[in-house]
């Protein structure tokens, strides 16, 4: 048997039931994207409530995102019937974040997506949790970036539409690399593997995985060539004497598991 492949099937028989547990996300973030309108048509990052709300079991490909009225959702809504089977977009403020989502949950709203208030917030995100009131909600809660949400809102006053069409959750590890469109407003971390990739530049895709994209493993002769040929002992001085690893890199942009950890904070509104 090959060594280690007891722990690879272990590993496929869990991950079904890791997505049965935890839902349609990647680490602790879930992605939707907008389809119209147009101007805005962009994978968008989010994150679920951390002890309250339900998850996402099923992929919705077109629903409405539609903005309450009023933005902040503490109370009884004016376009409470356009919520209904669909998702509700909210701005943070004037009550708790499960408040929020309980008044989305009584309009029948499917989801709530809250986001900052701080309009300037492309960068922190907030850990959503319970406020005093032992109370619960069933349908899913995110918190978008301030910037995020004024964007999306932004491009529907300037259409005149009442709501966006978005599909959610997006699975980002599906989608080719080029596919991968984020908002060009948003923060993006440079890592330490893309600053090693401009000291020791060189991508090291081999010829069958350029035809072939979604090819993991090189030819083995082909690994061999590549190592021993003067740029790949560059490479491996620079992996094993400066700790850097020079493999082909995505962008700051189509890395969204790599944004900063750091910058996410633990509020309940």
């Amino acid at each position: 048997m090959v060594p280690g492949a007891a722990g690879w099937c272990c590993l496929v028989l869990w991950l079904p039931a890791c997505v049965a547990a935890h839902g349609l996300r990647i680490h602790d973030y879930l992605y939707f994207q907008v389809l119209s309108p147009g101007d805005i048509r962009y994978i968008f990052t989010a994150t679920p409530a951390k002890d309250f709300g339900g998850i996402f079991h099923t992929r919705y490909e077109q629903i409405h995102l539609v903005p309450a009225e009023p933005s902040e959702a503490c109370g009884e809504l004016s376009n409470g019937f356009f919520i209904q089977d669909q998702i509700a977009l909210v701005e943070r403020g004037g009550c708790s974040f499960l408040s929020k989502t309980r008044v989305v949950q009584e309009h029948g709203g499917r989801a709530v997506i809250i986001s900052d208030n701080a309009v300037d917030n492309d960068s922190f995100y907030v850990e959503m949790i319970q406020d005093s009131t032992q109370r619960t909600a069933d349908i899913p809660a995110l918190f978008l970036l301030g910037r995020d949400g004024y964007m999306i809102r932004r491009s529907l006053e300037q259409h005149g539409l009442p709501w966006a069409i978005i599909s959610i959750p997006v699975n980002v590890t599906s989608i080719p690399t080029f596919e991968l469109l984020q908002p060009p407003w948003t923060f993006w971390e440079e890592t330490e593997a893309q600053r090693g990739y401009k000291a020791c530049p060189g991508s090291f895709r081999t010829s069958a995985q350029t035809a072939n994209p979604g090819s993991r493993q090189p030819p083995a002769q082909e690994l061999r060539k590549r190592w021993f040929s003067p740029r790949g002992k560059a490479s491996l001085f620079c992996s094993l004497v400066l700790g850097i690893h020079t493999g082909p890199q995505r962008s700051p942009a189509l890395r969204p598991e790599k944004r900063l950890h750091s910058r996410y904070r633990r509020d309940e509104g």
